[in-house]
């Protein structure tokens, strides 16, 4: 995504009550920072791919447990 694209983003989370902000993962690059419950977070498009995925981190290192395998 453009950087005005993950501000317009950012911004639409913030007003529905999500903790979400900007993050530059690297030069020229964007993503979307949100905050999930128990202090993990999802970044979204932070790979920089054509398609829109979230790569969620607990602790600084990434969550490879499956969202379906998760206890509610």
């Amino acid at each position: 995504m453009q950087a005005d694209e993950v501000e317009e983003v950012v911004a639409g989370l913030c007003e529905r009550g999500f903790i979400a902000s900007v993050h530059r993962p690297a030069l020229n690059r964007t993503c979307v920072r949100i905050v999930l419950p128990g202090g993990a977070e999802a970044l979204w498009d932070a790979d920089g791919a054509a398609g829109l995925e979230a790569q969620v981190m607990a602790d600084g290192m990434r969550d490879v447990e499956p969202l379906a395998d998760r206890p509610e």
